[in-house]
């Protein structure tokens, strides 16, 4: 999903873009309560063993939750109580696509094809690459995203597992840990009683959405990065390199954000998060997609577009673009000068893990298809 303001027009661009898939190393991802969490500690200690290990943990937590909800058992849905109907009907088309994916031998990590696998070239981002106000990203994910050869979300929870969260609509927090977190850092957002809280913010387009910037920047008078600094400024500053903030992305088709949004994300005037959309120098990088770099640096990422060609260009912008850029945004709002890896930042290597990912699904699926 990305949000694109002009002239005073917010349009949000949902995706299932060319990616893979989402198979998450975090820890919290599907949740069976009655089975026993893997520790921190044995998924860092296989993380750094093997990536694949740790993204087939992730797959095995899904299948547990597929297990704890059993939905083989139910013929008939409509004869379930409301609250189990589409927690079941999910967990259906889940299983479908899983058994599927091993059916075909797929990487479980990326999902495409074993010929095709990606992982070696997309490992994770180092977390000190990663913007340091960014405490936790949940990228909300529609079920029927999962196990598209074509989703860029995926990358975003492989390359950041330190701080991505993957949560799946349609399965409540009994059975989805991640679902519990995002739903208590929505309710805590900036609380002043004294418990601990935190900025939230959610990427979509409201009439009321602004940049991230625009947004720190309320109730001051200035900008974020003074050019005279003062004590108080100064101040400020420490306070906003300091402070830390839960991100949440949206991923599948518009239609499909727009009922996300509504059912998990409340309005602000009703305590929910800001909602914010990407900045003038970000729309101008997404703009440019004729163009691999602009300045010495990777603009547009794999054009920053879905493989899924769409008449209306702005539906075909990647969620793995827009997170990159909002992300992008955050950090250089607090930090003009952000860390590299050999001449590269974070969202430079995003971009071209969007190219590796849009390549080989090419080569898996074949050309582009207009729809």
């Amino acid at each position: 999903m990305v949000l694109i303001r002009r002239a005073g027009i917010i349009i949000v661009v949902l995706t299932t873009c060319t990616s893979s898939l989402i198979i998450h190393k975090t820890n919290s991802f599907l949740y069976n309560p009655n089975q026993q969490k893997y520790s921190k500690a044995k998924i860092q200690r296989l993380s750094s063993s093997s990536p694949t290990k740790i993204n087939s943990i992730f797959l095995q937590q899904v299948e547990e939750t597929i297990d704890a909800i059993n939905p083989e058992r139910t013929t008939d849905i409509t004869a379930l109580p409301p609250q189990r109907r589409q927690p079941v009907a999910v967990a259906k088309n889940l299983n479908t696509r899983i058994k599927s994916l091993h059916r075909n031998n797929d990487c479980p990590t990326c999902w495409l094809q074993r010929a095709h696998c990606i992982c070696p070239k997309t490992p994770p981002i180092e977390s000190g690459l990663l913007p340091s106000s960014v405490h936790r990203l949940f990228v909300v994910m529609h079920h029927k995203e999962i196990c598209l050869a074509v989703d860029t979300a995926k990358l975003l929870l492989n390359s950041m597992p330190s701080i991505a969260r993957l949560v799946v609509n349609g399965i409540g927090e009994d059975y989805q840990e991640s679902m519990g977190e995002m739903m208590d850092a929505i309710h805590n957002n900036n609380r002043e009683d004294g418990g601990e809280g935190r900025r939230c913010i959610v990427l979509f387009p409201t009439d009321d959405a602004r940049t991230f910037e625009e947004f720190c920047n309320e109730g001051n008078d200035g900008p974020l990065v003074d050019s005279y600094p003062t004590d108080e400024s100064s101040a400020e500053e420490e306070r906003m390199e300091d402070e830390k903030f839960d991100v949440i992305v949206i991923d599948g088709t518009w239609a499909q954000a727009q009922k996300i949004h509504s059912k998990y994300i409340p309005s602000e005037k009703d305590g929910g998060p800001a909602r914010v959309c990407l900045s003038q120098d970000s729309l101008d990088i997404l703009g440019s997609v004729m163009n691999d770099t602009v300045d010495g640096e990777c603009r547009s990422g794999g054009n920053g577009r879905q493989l899924r060609r769409h008449p209306i260009k702005w539906k075909e912008v990647s969620t793995l673009e827009a997170t990159r850029l909002l992300l992008r945004d955050m950090m250089l709002a607090g930090d003009t000068n952000p860390t590299k890896r050999d001449g590269k930042t974070f969202y430079d290597i995003l971009a071209e893990y969007q190219q590796i990912s849009d390549r080989a699904a090419i080569d898996q699926l074949g050309p582009h298809r207009v729809r």
